[in-house]
């Protein structure tokens, strides 16, 4: 059902291959060395697992993230995570904000009915994942980390669609100079103009939020009010 990659990237090819073989659903790739690189070899690395899988119905997630937290099913990538489910879906392409969201909101009551750490989103993307929590009867809050967007028409479609059915905080990374840069290497992200995604995000009715600290003081505002 779920195949989790910790091996080198270069090997990831013929473990993917062999999944493929094997009708495996899903492979989550917390091994990094691919598009966030920089480096040819990485991003070659990370066209042809997604050229593997093509036409197969197995879906990536990743590379370089940190995969799937869900109380319910007793799947984390952190051992001591709170065990019990809650309302609030949470993406993230980046590990280290999807964990620091996760400690910061337990600390304060707060629980989690899935959380998705997507990296640098080869195949199942931010707006996948957005379309999924909307249809999720067990989240009722959807916050989310993003850095990049594959498809911005699609995911104006997505999030509008999301908002109007529960709320949505939005973080997004990467608009200063030093930020960009840093999503660059972090996922592979071109980041993009703050100016004109805060204001997409306002007309479809999504929160945006400046960190993630102020993300979980809005996620505590929400489900107190």
């Amino acid at each position: 059902d779920h195949v989790i990659s910790a091996i080198p990237a270069r090997n990831c090819p013929e473990l993917v291959r062999e999944c493929r073989d094997m009708g495996v659903k899903v492979v989550q790739f917390f091994s990094a060395g691919f598009a966030e690189t920089g480096d040819p070899e990485g991003i070659e690395l990370q066209k042809k697992i997604v050229e593997i899988a093509k036409g197969s119905g197995m879906r990536l997630l990743g590379p370089n993230c940190m995969g799937l937290y869900c109380p319910a099913s007793k799947i984390s990538f952190c051992f001591n995570y709170p065990q019990e489910s809650g309302p609030i879906g949470l993406i993230s392409q980046s590990g280290s904000n999807c964990t620091y969201v996760v400690r910061s909101a337990a600390v304060r009551g707060l629980r989690f009915s899935k959380v998705i750490s997507h990296g640098n989103a080869c195949d199942i993307n931010e707006c996948d994942l957005l379309e999924y929590l909307t249809d999720d009867p067990e989240t009722k809050v959807i916050a989310a980390y993003i850095e990049g967007i594959k498809d911005g028409n699609r995911f104006r479609r997505v999030l509008a669609r999301a908002a109007a059915t529960k709320p949505v905080l939005i973080y997004k990374g990467g608009f200063s100079e030093a930020g960009g840069r840093a999503a660059a290497t972090h996922t592979g992200s071109l980041a993009g103009s703050y100016a004109a995604f805060e204001s997409l995000l306002r007309q479809v009715g999504a929160v945006p939020v400046q960190s993630v600290g102020e993300m979980v003081d809005m996620l505590v505002a929400i489900l107190h009010m």
